[in-house]
């Protein structure tokens, strides 16, 4: 009998602890406008966000630490030069509009080619003296590791890839740095105009 108490004890905690949204598929195709992405290949992910211009997956938080992986389309304006465009963006991101909660560590931006695509790579670590995790540390770090592209059919339009892994510690684990990758890697951009 008292087996059967902790048993349905355990059923509780896991029914009131479960995330509100949907497993993601292992691996799994997902489409937004122009653009495909597979969801990470391991367990333990969710789909936290699909609409038309964006996907987010996220794992369940532990205490301290976060993981989301996600796509994002995004209007950026006119230019002639894939550079000038590219540029534009770096510069909208050096933009820091809340000084309180952010203090930027590490930003890292190279000029890419990815599958044919002008695209700038970029790795970040910032401060985040507003982290709603339950840590004890006066902030936690934010790192984030991605891409961020023109898009082939939509010039005005900008694709974003990304990785962020929130915690105390700095450094992001071996194992995250290969979900990244994988993830990033997994982009694939269509022809389509997005209209």
């Amino acid at each position: 009998m008292k087996y059967i108490g902790v048993f349905l004890i355990l059923i509780l905690v896991g029914c009131v602890s479960s995330p509100p949204y949907p497993k993601a598929k292992i691996n799994g195709k997902y489409e937004i406008l122009g653009a495909k992405i597979y969801s990470p290949n391991e367990l333990g992910w969710y789909l936290i966000q699909h609409s038309q211009n964006s996907i987010t997956f996220g794992t369940i938080p532990t205490s301290t630490d976060s993981v989301i992986a996600n796509i994002n389309l995004f209007w950026v304006g006119e230019f002639d030069k894939d550079n000038d465009f590219l540029e534009s963006i770096i510069a909208e991101r050096y933009k820091n509009n809340d000084k309180e909660r952010w203090f930027n560590r590490v930003v890292e931006n190279n000029f890419i080619t990815f599958k044919e695509n002008s695209c700038f790579s970029y790795k970040t670590v910032a401060e985040d003296h507003q982290s709603k995790s339950k840590s004890r540390k006066s902030f936690q770090y934010y790192n984030t590791i991605g891409n961020i592209c023109r898009h082939p059919a939509n010039k005005n339009t900008a694709i974003q890839v990304e990785v962020s892994y929130r915690a105390d510690s700095k450094e992001i684990p071996i194992a995250i740095k290969a979900i990244a990758e994988r993830f990033i890697n997994n982009l694939e951009l269509l022809g389509d105009e997005i209209g």
